[in-house]
């Protein structure tokens, strides 16, 4: 039997130190962007502490895509 999101190939690439950081500026600017609505600093905290580990995203946070 097949599972079919898991990824066919082993070999796995590293990501450079721009690429971490050009992820990381745009989680934060998602972040804040979402703090701007009412209740929207909880959100932002939510998904810092979880946008790792989201199961829709594939163990990726939104920058990382």
């Amino acid at each position: 039997m097949e599972i079919l999101d898991q990824p066919t190939s082993t070999e796995l690439k590293i990501a450079s130190d721009g690429n971490r950081i050009i992820a990381y500026l745009i989680d934060a600017v998602l972040i804040g962007m979402v703090s701007i609505i009412p209740f929207g600093f909880i959100l932002g905290v939510a998904y810092f502490i979880t946008k790792d580990a989201l199961p829709f995203l594939d163990g990726q946070s939104i920058g990382k895509r």
